[in-house]
């Protein structure tokens, strides 16, 4: 059965994590519409950072959970992850 056709106006989450280790980052999972805006608000409540990019957003959606990125995300990917670990550093 095929996932249904994401829409701009759709809300995504999409849970990455990239360790130096990895061969790229990894899609830890991904959540549309009522379940992304649960994610997003138990991730705001435990202070995990969060960032967006909407024109990356759907195109990470259409991979599976447990995929590894394409390389031809990488510069965009590395913009957000760059965000994220500045935040992170400026938690106490």
């Amino acid at each position: 059965m095929s996932e249904p056709e994401i829409r701009p106006a759709d809300e995504l989450a999409i849970g990455v994590r990239y360790l130096p280790s990895y061969p790229a980052p990894l899609i830890l999972f991904k959540a549309r519409g009522h379940q992304a805006r649960r994610v997003l608000e138990l991730s705001r409540r435990l202070g995990i950072p969060e960032t967006s990019e909407e024109a990356l957003a759907p195109l990470l959606f259409q991979l599976p959970e447990g995929a590894w990125i394409p390389e031809k995300h990488f510069a965009v990917l590395a913009q957000l992850l760059a965000a994220v670990y500045a935040y992170g550093k400026k938690q106490p």
